[in-house]
């Protein structure tokens, strides 16, 4: 699971109804996808549409600004 704006963060859930946060350390979330300088997407970052599972793994699209 994702959420966030700004910065995308991660979280786990067994049942898809409650979900914990990714922590790289108590208190600290784990950060999926951040804002680039200088690039398109330098403002903000947020999930978007729902991903798609491939062969080769998921795909996560995301809205930029």
């Amino acid at each position: 699971m994702y959420w966030g704006e700004r910065e995308v963060y991660l979280a786990t859930s067994s049942e898809l109804i409650d979900c914990s946060p990714v922590e790289t350390e108590p208190g600290k979330l784990l950060v999926g996808l951040s804002r680039r300088s200088g690039e398109f997407d330098r403002a903000l970052v947020e999930g978007g549409p729902l991903p798609v599972l491939t062969e080769k793994g998921i795909v996560a699209h995301y809205n930029g600004f």
